[in-house]
């Protein structure tokens, strides 16, 4: 399983890799979240490729990578 965060620290999106052994790649998504609040994954455009929302305090518009 691979995980998707959101920090409130250092304004960063990222994904963490699992490699199948419990060893996780980060691959940073953005790091100017300014605030970050909470991350979601979905499909929203339905290209067939996942999309990543997230939400942050201190933005006026949320972000979609």
């Amino acid at each position: 399983m691979d995980i998707l965060s959101a920090s409130f620290g250092d304004d960063k999106i990222a994904l963490y890799l699992n490699d199948g052994s419990n060893n996780f790649t980060e691959q940073t998504i953005s790091t100017n979240a300014n605030g970050a609040t909470s991350v979601f994954a979905a499909d929203v455009d339905g290209d067939g490729d996942v999309d990543v929302l997230s939400a942050s305090l201190f933005r006026i518009q949320n972000s979609k990578f």
